[in-house]
Formats: structure tokens, sequence, C-alpha cells
């Protein structure tokens, strides 16, 4: 029998990707109306809602938030408007910030992480799996922050601990930086814990030197310096 009498025979050399089902079920699949809170160090604070989630093609699912800093700064929502967006795939979520806060222009993407689109997460979902990711930074001077120029830098990041509790799983994601300038030892480090069904749900990262507590060493040797936390 011809092969093209029976297509189901016909070989292929071509899959359609398909989103990865663990990195989907990070977030709702679908928006709500529900502000998330999400409160930090020194009074800073911002809210966001999930607006949208849709499938792109390609493998490629979309999931949008829209929100607003709420720090102790005045402003309204729209002065102070952000978006962060994250593109989830068979492979990673990759996370796209958009911070249009005109009290703080210069924090374009950096509302959650020095490393723009960042990979957040990538399969497998297990622990000890790492991956990196090369980025662009601006280093600032330790004493007074200012410009020290670009460098390229490499983030490796990795699974440092998987949860389960209530049906629920977390994944505990740490990241290092090394060799940046204008960091103790010369070292970033994050650590971000997601959970299912609700994505980020803490964050942790180092500061710049300068921002820190200057003169007291044993204060910057704790690299993890500001705690942000989801507020339910």
């Amino acid at each position: 029998m011809s092969s093209l009498a029976n297509p189901s025979s016909i070989p292929t050399t071509e899959t359609t990707p398909q989103v990865h089902k663990g990195l989907a079920s990070m977030f709702p699949n679908k928006p709500n109306e529900k502000t998330i809170d999400y409160q930090g160090m020194n009074g800073y604070s911002h809210k966001l809602e999930l607006k949208r989630v849709y499938e792109m093609g390609n493998g490629i699912r979309f999931v949008n938030y829209e929100g607003w800093m709420a720090d102790s700064e005045s402003g309204s929502k729209e002065e102070r408007k952000i978006y962060i967006d994250y593109y989830i795939s068979d492979t990673e979520i990759i996370e796209d910030i958009k911070n249009l806060d005109k009290h703080h222009p210069e924090k374009s993407n950096t509302i959650l992480s020095i490393i723009p689109k960042q990979i957040v997460l990538q399969a497998p979902l297990e622990l000890n799996h790492s991956w990196t990711q090369e980025f662009e930074y601006s280093s600032l001077n330790e004493k007074n922050g200012t410009d020290l120029g670009i460098q390229r830098l490499t983030a490796k990041h990795t699974i440092a601990k998987v949860e389960q509790n209530k049906g629920k799983v977390s994944f505990t994601i740490e990241t290092k930086v090394e060799g940046i300038k204008g960091y103790h030892q010369n070292t970033y480090k994050e650590v971000k814990v997601w959970e299912t069904g609700k994505g980020l749900v803490s964050f942790d990262q180092s500061l710049p030197v300068y921002q820190s507590f200057r003169g007291n060493e044993e204060n910057a040797k704790k690299l993890l310096s500001f705690h942000l936390e989801r507020i339910d």
C-alpha cells in the first residue's frame, strides 16, 4: 500500500513544540482580579494584577502582569506603572520587566534582578539542575555610585531546593554572578522561590556595597541584603 494512502505511516521530522506543563503550572491558567502584594525592606512595595494568559503559538505561553510601585513615595498608579511578562516554552521561563515608574526611571528592568530577561526557571525541574546566561551590566563605584562602564557577565542559576506542601511544589533557585564590580567580594547573589499556581513567592538579592551597610563589615558580609515577599 502506498504511504500516501495511509497518512499515519508517513514519517515526520518536525514536531510542534508544546509548553512544558511543569513550567506552565507555576502560574494560574487564566487572568484574575486578585491584587498581589509584594513587600520588602525599608518600605519597598509593589502590587501586581494578572491580566493576560494566552498561547502565542510555536509552543509559547504568554503570562502578563500589570502593576505599580506602592512604596512611601507619592504618585498615581499610572505614574508608577510596571509590567512583568513571562514567556513559557517547552524548556524554560523567561522574565521580561518594563518599569515605567517616573520616580525611578533608572531602574528600567531591575525590579526583581540585575539580570535583564532572566531565565528564571529551566527544565528539567530537578534538584541541582543548573543553567547559565550571559548579560551586560553597568557597574557602579562602590563609594559614590558613579558609572564604571559596562561588563559582560555570566549568571549561573541552580535549583537548590524542591519542596512539597499541601499539594503545592516550590522550587528555590539560587543565582550567582562572580567578577562583578561594586558588590562585596565582587559577587552578586539571588535566591528566588517559585510555587506552583502562585509564581514568585519570595526573593533575596545582594545590594551594591555603596547601598548597603557601609562601615559595618559584619552586615556587609550578609550578601543577601534585600528581601521581598509575596503577601497573601
